[in-house]
């Protein structure tokens, strides 16, 4: 993937762990929206340790 521009909005639909959500986070595009219909998948995400920049 090539990062976006700053402010760049993406939607990872179906996006179950989050993998894909955290990979975009970490490209700039702010905001991600994850959507999923699994609560314990969209459990593991939030657990996940944050990858966006400081």
């Amino acid at each position: 993937m090539v990062p976006g521009p700053a402010g760049s909005t993406a939607v990872d639909l179906g996006c179950g762990p989050g993998h894909t959500s955290l990979a975009l986070a970490g490209l700039n595009l702010d905001p991600v929206f994850a959507v999923a219909l699994s609560e314990p998948l969209l459990g593991e995400l939030a657990a996940a340790p944050s990858r966006t920049k400081s």
